[in-house]
């Protein structure tokens, strides 16, 4: 980019950088493609305007910019520009794309209905036009402006449509996309297995793609199963986890599921203590990505109890091999566990802070190689151990 900036004439050099828009989008480095756009609208500005430019050249840099800029106010006015653009010069296919484009920006700003009424007219263009992947696009822009307006009933038919069109076309990003959005919607229809399923398979899908984007949304969103599911603490490390990558990447969620997000982070602080709140977004802002996915991946709701935290498919080995390297307080520490306490109420017991109580529990479930609460506390029944108030003459 630097040696075509330098050296290429300013129209390969503005086409250059149309042509590395997807890179920038897909690989998660949106910001240095919106300052690399940037410079190309100001040098659309600076030839004449843009004048001896070729139309189709100018309103792509205008798409390119709503793409990358999406949650932006200003991504609905650079969609206008290049919808008028494509108008003035009778480029229907351009007209497709922009109205596509001014979709997704609508979409962003919470503009429902104008986004349903222009999605419905973008897609009969598409479909006949044989743009089906665009279509499927689309589609699930359609689905998520239904959410936003409450008719959940819709806004499934249309992500479903969405993900079998993706995967028809070879498209994972697509169906990602798509897939979390149902991963949400299924809470709202409290069918929670659904909607584990569902997350996990969109978490395996952004992996796979390395879209840190897409994992900041599924993570997120099952914070909101943890939520809606009655485990509060777990859902505060989901969404300080995802706040924490979103923050690293200068990412915002997108309407309408930030404004899902939002209300349950302020339904979790009015459920938690000021103190467990922060300790638990903390928590999941500091934990390593890989364990995060693997808690999230790991979540079963129909499967947890009403302290556990994530369900692990694996089967534990009976024995007291399972206490293995634990020390006399992590021992303490699990007796206490194994009543039901959490960590707050550990510290009490043993005279300690929050903190430290936290970390005992971290290290028991490393030894231990478990992933929740019950968990350990089944492999410490197991290995004959007692609970503390069984224990107690």
């Amino acid at each position: 980019m630097i040696w075509t900036s330098e050296h290429g004439s300013p129209a390969d050099w503005i086409a250059f950088a149309t042509d590395l828009t997807p890179f920038w989008y897909f690989r998660s480095c949106r910001r240095e493609g919106l300052g690399w756009l940037q410079k190309a609208l100001n040098l659309l500005d600076g030839i004449d305007g843009g004048a001896n430019l070729s139309p189709f050249l100018r309103a792509r840099v205008h798409l390119l910019v709503t793409w990358v800029l999406e949650e932006s106010p200003e991504a609905i006015v650079h969609a206008e520009r290049a919808l008028a653009i494509a108008r003035d010069h009778n480029d229907t296919e351009g007209e497709r794309m922009a109205l596509q484009m001014l979709t997704i920006a609508l979409s962003h700003q919470g503009a429902y209905e104008e986004a349903m009424k222009v999605g419905l007219e973008a897609l009969p263009l598409l479909e006949e036009a044989g743009l089906l992947a665009w279509a499927a696009d689309c589609k699930y822009e359609i689905g998520l402006a239904a959410f936003g307006l409450g008719d959940l009933d819709r806004a499934v038919v249309m992500l479903e449509h969405a993900v079998a069109e993706h995967r028809r076309h070879d498209d994972p990003y697509g169906a990602g996309m798509a897939i979390t959005g149902l991963g949400l919607l299924a809470v709202d229809a409290q069918d929670f297995d659904r909607s584990a399923a569902l997350f996990r398979e969109a978490i395996t899908t952004w992996v796979t793609l390395g879209t840190m984007e897409g994992l900041t949304e599924a993570v997120a969103g099952v914070g909101a199963l943890a939520r809606a599911t009655g485990h509060a603490e777990a859902a505060a490390r989901f969404f300080g986890a995802a706040s924490g990558l979103a923050e690293t990447m200068g990412y915002v969620h997108r309407l309408p599921e930030r404004a899902r997000f939002d209300a349950d982070v302020a339904a979790l602080q009015a459920t938690l203590d000021d103190r467990t709140f922060t300790a638990a977004t903390a928590a999941g802002r500091a934990a390593p990505l890989h364990d995060i996915l693997l808690e999230a991946t790991s979540f079963q709701p129909s499967s947890l109890s009403s302290r556990g935290g994530p369900a692990q498919s694996a089967q534990a080995t009976p024995g007291s091999a399972a206490l293995t390297g634990l020390t006399a307080r992590e021992l303490d520490v699990l007796r206490l566990l194994m009543d039901g306490l959490r960590d707050r109420e550990i510290a009490e017991r043993l005279g300690t802070s929050p903190k430290t109580a936290m970390r005992h529990v971290a290290n028991i479930f490393a030894k231990m190689g478990v992933q929740s609460r019950t968990q350990a506390a089944h492999r410490g029944r197991e290995a004959g151990l007692l609970p503390a108030d069984d224990a107690t003459p």
